[in-house]
């Protein structure tokens, strides 16, 4: 039977942070420490470690995490991915695309993280499906994009409208109308509200000069329904509009429409006809919450 080895304390490496807890053998005298000098030595051992803890907790601080949802029902072995001109959704190549999560059965959404010195100031991107056979469905519209500049936060959701082929704003995305809607004017900058929780963008190209588009809801902040309170919107380009809003103490879900706002005749106001719209995503921590609702409704009512 082999013999046991036996292992020495001094044969064991220390801890990183822990040297000077390794036994040292005794040279000459022994000197005691007081008990004020050993206090002294855990501190400055303990506030290494904690340097350590805090310098990794800065640098997970820097990165932006930006979660994609898009809002569609699928059928029995469908697949929804999305693709963007990033190399974590694929770099536009549909064979390398990031898969989205069934969230639920209106909805699917996936999550990715954005590390400090690789994120874009604006990223391009768009949603299709697979089938079952393989085969694929893409949007109709063009790529849609997320600007992720530093007011934007840490925190990034985006909830998404899916173009149909065949959506009636596809009609808007191709050439004649492009150059029409570039020649309309330049678009005005949009007007932040300061510590603004969420954006909602809605596609409305049709607007004559003396319209706005407007947004009215069931919260206090969207105007409690009173059509005097309407909020307006601004042009950002191509035909659509946006509002940024701080709804940090709202109750979700929140119900609204939108409308147009004859701003030089003072008409009443032409509201969207079918059921309110709806979001239910509540202000998020360090981020922003952007709504893209598609193109307006006012078949109905124009």
């Amino acid at each position: 039977m082999a013999a046991k080895k036996t292992i020495k304390a001094e044969d064991i490496n220390p801890v990183e942070g822990f040297e000077n807890t390794k036994p040292q053998k005794a040279k000459g005298k022994r000197t005691v420490k007081k008990e004020g000098e050993v206090k002294s030595t855990v501190e400055k051992t303990v506030k290494k470690i904690a340097s350590k803890i805090s310098s990794l907790t800065a640098e997970d601080n820097k990165n932006t995490r930006l979660t994609f949802e898009v809002r569609f029902s699928t059928e029995y072995g469908q697949n929804l991915f999305v693709v963007g001109d990033h190399e974590l959704l694929g770099n536009d190549d549909l064979e390398f695309a990031l898969p989205l999560q069934y969230l639920n059965d209106k909805a699917w959404s996936a999550t990715i993280e954005l590390h400090e010195g690789n994120t874009p100031r604006v990223i391009n991107y768009r949603y299709f499906v697979k089938n079952v056979d393989g085969s694929i469905i893409e949007e109709s519209l063009a790529n849609k994009s997320i600007d992720l500049s530093a007011s934007a936060g840490k925190n990034i959701y985006v909830s998404d409208f899916w173009s149909f082929s065949g959506f009636p704003a596809g009609l808007f995305e191709t050439k004649p109308f492009l150059i029409l809607l570039n020649n309309a004017g330049a678009a005005e900058p949009t007007k932040k509200t300061k510590n603004s929780t969420h954006v909602f963008t809605v596609k409305a190209p049709v607007v004559s000069n003396d319209q706005v588009v407007c947004m009215l809801g069931d919260d206090k902040r969207l105007g409690s329904w009173e059509v005097k309170k309407a909020l307006k919107l601004y042009p950002v380009g191509n035909g659509n509009w946006q509002i940024e809003l701080d709804l940090s103490k709202s109750v979700f879900p929140i119900h609204y429409k939108f409308g147009l706002l004859n701003t030089k005749t003072k008409k009443p106001l032409i509201l969207e006809g079918y059921e309110n719209r709806c979001c239910a995503l509540p202000a998020i921590k360090d981020g922003k919450v952007f709504i893209n609702e598609g193109l307006i409704n006012l078949a109905e009512n124009a």
